[in-house]
């Protein structure tokens, strides 16, 4: 289960059942905390990688392949298409739909925020986030090769195709216009350079996440989820709510959290091996891994009388030897030296 805090403005009207406002508030609280673990769960899914929960279920590589097969076997059903035979494509696809929703999961950076982009692609059939690209570079003009190339009778032929329907409808489309069009629109004549630039542009960022939204949903594998709030509100006609959008920015928002710790902690680990075996290359000995042999076998002994002396007091304890106690071994053994004798020196009095 993940919780976040989330502000709330709730408009209360004179005479409200203050207790009624306090349970909506909590009803809603505890629904988008529902919301966001089953966002995360669904991307974990796509994640496809052994995980430890927290109440120390573990799933490993084969368990989290079944479950990536099972998405898609529902997902496919879901959207009218036949289970697959051969799943690695489609494993494929998903894993590189959750590095793009989760860059930390490849060590890049994202925030939350960019995860509404894929909000609609992922749970609206009619969609068509991130594939209005392919609008503007389909069907380029024959000139484009020629104006790259810097040949003066192919810019003719672009100024002749601005005047014709296709270079004026491309003129009008709707949005942000780029460069050449104000060039364009402004009558400079470099304007085609612009537009082959643009375009450039547009083809490499389709060959990216546009044409894996395109892809998978050629395959059946989009949208991949039932929105969890759409069917929930009264009255609601949003494909997706804010609501929804609202869940999947906190499940990522925690994924790439969780995801740079795994990657920190990976990372902290081997750098922790290659000191062990720095160190071992240069001191180990027989007479040191006698030493250490002698170290592991106290903290067995020891963990054992901690546990025995410690059962009612709930979980299971743990001990191990750290280097704050080995650089104090020569103190304590001068003193534990010192009482030794001391004893000895009264057992003999006595």
């Amino acid at each position: 289960m993940v919780t976040r805090a989330i502000n709330l403005k709730v408009i209360v009207p004179r005479q409200a059942d203050t207790n009624g406002s306090a349970a909506a508030i909590w009803s809603t609280h505890r629904e988008v905390n529902l919301a966001t673990r089953y966002y995360e769960e669904l991307l974990l899914t796509l994640r496809q990688q052994p995980l430890i929960y927290r109440d120390g279920t573990e799933q490993d590589a084969d368990e989290a392949r079944q479950r990536a097969i099972e998405l898609a076997d529902n997902v496919r059903e879901r959207n009218g298409k036949a289970p697959l035979t051969n799943y690695d494509d489609a494993l494929k696809m998903f894993r590189q739909l959750y590095e793009a929703i989760v860059p930390s999961s490849i060590g890049e950076k994202g925030t939350a925020k960019d995860a509404n982009r894929f909000c609609s692609p992922l749970l609206d059939p009619d969609s068509q986030g991130l594939l209005l690209i392919f609008d503007s570079i389909q069907n380029p003009p024959n000139w484009i090769k020629g104006v790259r190339d810097g040949l003066a009778e192919e810019f003719d032929a672009a100024y002749a195709w601005l005047e014709n329907t296709q270079g004026k409808e491309r003129l009008k489309l709707k949005g942000r216009p780029p460069k050449w069009k104000v060039e364009a629109r402004n009558n400079n004549k470099a304007w085609p350079e612009y537009f082959v630039e643009d375009y450039d542009e547009k083809l490499k960022e389709a060959e990216g996440l546009p044409t894996l939204i395109r892809d998978m949903r050629g395959m059946g594998l989009l949208p991949l989820a039932q929105p969890y709030f759409a069917t929930r509100l009264t009255d609601n006609t949003a494909a997706v709510t804010p609501w929804d959008r609202l869940s999947i920015r906190l499940a990522v928002a925690h994924l790439l959290g969780w995801e740079k710790q795994v990657k920190d902690t990976a990372q902290e680990h081997e750098k922790r091996v290659k000191n062990v075996e720095t160190f071992k290359s240069k001191h180990a000995s027989e007479a040191i891994m006698d030493k250490i042999n002698a170290l592991r076998a106290y903290e067995s002994e020891r963990l054992i009388e901690i546990a025995a002396n410690s059962k009612e007091l709930g979980e299971a304890p743990t001990f191990s030897i750290k280097k704050r106690m080995v650089r104090g071994w020569p103190d304590l053994r001068k003193q534990l030296l010192h009482l030794r004798n001391e004893r000895r020196v009264h057992a003999a009095i006595l």
